[in-house]
């Protein structure tokens, strides 16, 4: 049973246990995307699948749009300066470039990486390793394939395990409140299946107790909600986007990097509605000042009435934990401790986090967040430091 009221604020490093990217190997993923072998396409392909849709955002908008060629341009423009601006994050570099297009590269890109990772079916609890000579599940009769399953300490696995203690599942879920800073939704997706796997819930079942007791808020938005999710008008699969049929599509008509098609006068049979779906998708991710500009009033007065705030996998970005402050605001009175991981930091780093964290919960203890845990992942941090309860 849990006893609190728990706020959970996940980073990048939160979602990392599963594959997914930190805010660098994002950066790294999306210059891979145009400029490398990330999707095994052609760079000139991926290129000319993301000028496409940029068209299909202008012609949207304004009715009208410019020849293909000139929005290629405009893809390797960016990219040439994601390549030279060294950003912290990905964020960072779309909020503040305000070259005309780039936000929307920047989102489109952001949607075709993350939702690489995003794959129905896999489990979250288990992994495929190579299975070497004198291993327990090796043997010579597996003909040539040597692999075997381990199960993985991810720190879903912890949170999922407190969640079903006890007899009132809904009410441990109703304990937890989490503010993610990620665009993927493995955390609700993994509370789905396992509900369905481990409870016997009916898919019905599942959603419904999900919906009516499960609070995740995405402070930049989300690659859009899960079929399942009563919240949202756009919905996406747990999957990776589609993009195979455009790209088909484009070598079919051997269109080259200068092409001065127009969509909406020369028609590229059946691909407009591939295009629309990644960008409403991209529409649904923001930057950090539409972020700033959002309705947070339903997110406020949840935390409101937290006791405990964890922060899992964050990086403690200056922006971000100023975004907090607004939200906290009202946080201050019920809330008894803040902790949280500080995984990989220096000294000098975990201290000044204290310090910053001091500046949102300036009467609430701030612990275990100096030189001593930096070296605790969040499932050791859970086992090791300081336990959910």
């Amino acid at each position: 049973m849990i006893g609190k009221n728990t706020l959970l604020i996940l980073g990048a490093g939160a979602s990392m246990d599963y594959g997914f990217p930190s805010g660098k190997r994002l950066i790294q993923d999306i210059i891979n995307l145009l400029h490398g072998n990330f999707y095994h396409f052609s760079t000139s392909q991926k290129k000319i699948y993301v000028a496409l849709a940029l068209q299909r955002y202008y012609q949207n908008k304004l009715e009208t749009a410019n020849v293909l060629g000139y929005y290629f341009e405009k893809v390797e423009k960016f990219i040439n300066a994601l390549l030279h601006a060294s950003p912290a994050s990905i964020d960072d570099f779309i909020d503040k470039n305000r070259e005309e297009g780039f936000d929307i590269i920047g989102k489109i890109c952001i949607v075709l990486c993350i939702s690489s990772y995003e794959k129905t079916g896999e489990p979250f609890f288990i992994q495929g390793e190579e299975t070497s000579p004198g291993h327990h599940y090796y043997t010579d009769q597996e003909e040539g394939i040597h692999r075997h399953w381990e199960i993985k300490e991810g720190w879903y696995g912890h949170l999922w395990e407190k969640i079903y203690e006890g007899n009132d599942t809904s009410e441990n879920l109703n304990k937890f409140t989490f503010i993610t800073f990620n665009y993927d939704r493995s955390l609700e997706y993994f509370l789905y299946t396992c509900f369905i796997n481990m409870m016997g819930k009916s898919p019905q079942e599942a959603a419904k107790l999900l919906n009516e007791n499960v609070v995740i808020y995405h402070v930049y938005g989300q690659i859009g909600y899960l079929n399942w999710q009563d919240q949202g008008s756009v919905k996406n699969d747990y999957m990776r986007m589609p993009i195979e049929p455009v790209i088909r599509r484009l070598k079919d008509m051997d269109i080259a990097p200068g092409s001065r098609l127009l969509i909406g006068r020369e028609t590229i049979g059946g691909i407009e509605g591939y295009l629309d779906l990644i960008l409403s998708l991209a529409n649904e991710i923001k930057t950090y000042t539409q972020a700033a500009e959002a309705d947070t009033a339903s997110i406020s007065g949840r935390a409101a009435s937290e006791e405990v705030v964890f922060f899992l996998g964050f990086g403690y970005h200056p922006q971000n934990l100023e975004w907090l402050q607004k939200v906290m605001v009202n946080s201050t009175t019920n809330i008894k401790i803040v902790t949280g991981t500080t995984y990989g930091l220096g000294s000098e780093q975990a201290r000044s986090v204290a310090i910053n964290l001091r500046k949102v919960w300036p009467f609430t203890s701030i612990a275990y967040m100096d030189e001593r845990y930096t070296g605790h992942k969040i499932r050791q941090f859970f086992s090791n430091v300081y336990d959910i309860m």
